[in-house]
C-alpha cells in the first residue's frame, strides 16, 4: 500500500471512531430541539399535539386499544384539518382526538356516525373496551392514525427523562474523547515507529561508513609492507663495506 492509500485508511478509521458519539450527539440535538418546538407549541400556543409538516408522532399511554395498539407504541399521526369534513372520516379508522375536557388526548376507533340536531357527530370505541365513548364532533379531531412502532414510545419517554439526556450527553463525550486519545496514541506510536526506523537507518549508515574505513585501513596496511622490508635489506652491504675496509686499515698498518 502506498503512502496517500494508507493516509486516507487511517483518516477513514479515525472518523469511524468518532462516528458513535457523533450519532449520540445528533439523537440529543433532535431530542432538545423536538422538546423545544413542544413546548412552545403545548404551553404557549395551546396545540396539544404539535405536527411539523403535518405529520405528529404519539405515545399510547394505555391498553383500551390491545391487541392493535399496545402500551408504549409510538405511533405517527397524520393531521386531520379544521376545513375537512368529518364525511371524510370512514368507519374503523382510528383517529386521535382530545378529551371533552381537552386536557388530555383519545385514541380509538370509529364506531360509527350519528347526526344530533343537525350537528353530525362521530361515535369512537376503543377495542378493548365494551362501551363506546360519547359523540364528538369533527372539529375535536386532531389526526388520523398512519402507523405505529412497537415500544419505541417507551424509548422516547426514556430519552425525555432529563437524567437520561444527561447520560447520553456524558457517554457521547466520552466516546468523542476516547476517539481523539485513541487517535493520539496511534500518532505517537507511528512518531515514534519513525523515529526508531531513522535510528536504525543511521546505526546502519554508521556501521557501512565503520567497516568501509576499516576495510581500508586494512588495505593500506597490505600495500605497506612489502615497502617496510625492502628497506631493511640494503643493511648487509653496508657491514660488509665496513669489514672490507677494516681489513684495508689492518693491511696498511702491517705494511707499515
Amino acid at each position: 500500500m502506498n503512502k496517500p492509500d494508507e493516509n486516507k485508511t487511517k483518516s477513514f478509521k479515525r472518523v469511524l471512531r468518532r462516528i458513535p458519539g457523533l450519532i449520540l450527539l445528533v439523537v440529543i440535538s433532535i431530542l432538545i430541539g423536538f422538546g423545544i418546538y413542544n413546548f412552545n407549541a403545548r404551553d404557549i400556543l395551546g396545540n396539544r399535539m404539535p405536527m411539523p409538516f403535518g405529520y405528529g408522532a404519539a405515545v399510547v399511554m394505555s391498553g383500551s386499544m390491545e391487541p392493535a395498539l399496545m402500551t408504549g407504541d409510538l405511533v405517527i399521526v397524520k393531521e386531520y384539518g379544521k376545513d375537512e369534513e368529518a364525511s371524510e372520516l370512514r368507519e374503523g379508522d382510528i383517529i386521535v382526538y382530545t378529551s371533552e375536557s381537552g386536557s388530555s388526548l383519545v385514541i380509538h376507533r370509529i364506531a360509527g356516525f350519528m347526526d344530533e340536531g343537525g350537528i353530525h357527530r362521530i361515535i369512537t370505541k376503543g377495542d378493548a373496551n365494551n362501551t363506546e365513548d360519547a359523540p364528538l364532533t369533527a372539529d375535536r379531531v386532531i389526526g388520523t392514525y398512519v402507523l405505529r412502532i412497537p415500544k419505541a414510545g417507551d424509548v422516547m419517554l426514556a430519552l425525555k427523562n432529563p437524567v437520561c439526556i444527561i447520560g447520553m450527553i456524558v457517554m457521547a463525550v466520552l466516546l468523542l474523547e476516547l476517539g481523539i486519545v485513541s487517535d493520539k496514541k496511534k500518532e505517537q506510536e507511528e512518531l515514534q515507529r519513525i523515529k526508531d526506523e531513522i535510528r536504525l537507518l543511521k546505526e546502519q549508515e554508521l556501521a557501512a561508513q565503520f567497516d568501509e574505513y576499516t576495510g581500508q585501513e586494512k588495505k593500506a596496511v597490505n600495500n605497506g609492507e612489502p615497502e617496510r622490508e625492502s628497506a631493511a635489506q640494503p643493511v648487509e652491504p653496508d657491514e660488509q663495506v665496513k669489514e672490507t675496509a677494516t681489513g684495508e686499515e689492518i693491511n696498511r698498518k702491517n705494511k707499515v
